[in-house]
């Protein structure tokens, strides 16, 4: 049974590493008599239809997207379109710019629309359909100040059907009814992204996983050893996941309102060094006691990281903090879960010699040889592992 056990927690951390999709961003505004779309479409995405990654780099260069811009062009209105009735809305799109996310550089398309008349409009989306089964375009339309719709373009669901009325006063309708996307409906929303980037950010999971690795240890004469029962291994992950917790929910909230702003590249490469630094700790302790100091102190980093990708999922005035408690929510759930499926398996090892002088050193190098990849990565802007 043991053996069993230990196949899973060599397993656990290391099927996680798959290509992570990546999303395009669609922001509709009404603006006088027509209708104005930014849409951001990730370099990925692009390089997967045609490939601008010509110097073979893994990582795409400003030059390299605009260089192809007839053709960025040609692709999003070949996969984009308002329609009314029995015919197709005017789209004007301006030149190709460039925006910057935490996920990577996008292209940048903006469209005037004006449709015919007033009434219903169709939006078709099908970027990505049949190429990548996990892509999203995500959009966000608002109307009037605070007010505002939230819809996934998925694989199968490629239509949003809504109303505009252009007059100052004027609502919007998703489906054809005038409706807001209420605080309940953004608070659900924005939990389930949460659980999606606390299980799809890697350098997350592996720096909660290896904090929660020695939890079940006590550091006595030079080596580690088992605890004694259930009891302190379980006050162990209570400090340290609720220090990461208060920690990451401080710098979350502060970023996403605006308080503080700390550079990506600078909050990424430091969340790598966690990951690091933690694992080493692991291997040869230089703190074996109170890791929860640990995981607050770099927890405050982690929480800037999320407030990353919470500004990339499209925020608006209305709906800030729901969005903001959901997708905090959303992370402590998600986080939960990695605790409750890894502390019974490492509890059960606990005592074997397998697990505290193979199993836990053996996987804590392979994530420290993993993190300082990624930290050269973040710091050089550069893209070996490709996750």
């Amino acid at each position: 049974m043991k053996r069993i056990l230990l196949v899973c927690l060599l397993a656990f951390p290391f099927n996680l590493m798959a290509h992570l999709p990546e999303d395009s961003y669609l922001y509709l505004r009404e603006e006088g008599q027509g209708l104005t779309l930014i849409w951001d479409i990730a370099a990925g995405n692009i390089n997967e239809i045609i490939t601008i990654d010509t110097d073979e780099s893994e990582t795409f260069e400003k030059e390299e997207l605009l260089s192809r811009a007839d053709e960025i062009l040609e692709i999003a209105s070949n996969n984009i379109s308002f329609r009314q009735a029995d015919s197709d809305c005017e789209m004007t799109a301006s030149p190709l710019g460039l925006s910057n996310y935490t996920s990577g550089i996008h292209a940048s398309v903006r469209y005037n629309i004006v449709c015919a008349e007033p009434g219903e409009v169709n939006i078709r989306y099908t970027l990505m359909q049949g190429v990548e089964s996990g892509h999203r375009g995500i959009l966000l339309y608002n109307w009037v100040e605070g007010n505002s719709a939230r819809f996934e373009f998925i694989e199968g669901r490629s239509n949003f059907t809504f109303t505009p009325d252009y007059s100052a006063q004027g609502s919007a309708a998703a489906g054809g009814r005038k409706s807001t996307t209420s605080s309940w409906q953004t608070l659900k929303t924005y939990f389930k992204e949460g659980i999606w980037h606390i299980w799809a950010g890697i350098d997350h999971v592996l720096f909660i996983i290896t904090l929660l690795l020695p939890a079940v240890l006590v550091w006595q004469s030079r080596t580690w050893q088992g605890v004694s029962g259930f009891r302190p291994a379980l006050i162990e992950t209570i400090k340290i996941v609720t220090a990461f917790t208060i920690a990451h929910s401080i710098t979350l909230t502060i970023a996403t309102l605006g308080w503080v702003s700390i550079p990506a590249r600078f909050t990424e490469s430091v969340i790598a060094f966690s990951v690091l630094l933690v694992a080493l700790n692991n291997i040869r302790p230089f703190v074996p006691t109170g890791r929860w100091s640990i995981a607050f102190a770099f927890g405050l980093l982690h929480g800037f990281g999320f407030a990353y990708v919470l500004g990339d999922l499209g925020l608006y005035s209305g709906g800030l903090m729901a969005s903001l408690a959901g997708f905090n929510l959303g992370v402590e759930f998600g986080q939960l879960v990695i605790v409750l499926v890894l502390l019974p398996l490492i509890y059960a090892l606990r005592n074997t010699e397998a697990y505290r002088k193979w199993v836990m050193p053996g996987v804590s190098l392979v994530i420290a040889l993993i993190a300082l990849i990624w930290m050269v990565e973040r710091i050089f802007n550069k893209e070996w592992l490709g996750f």
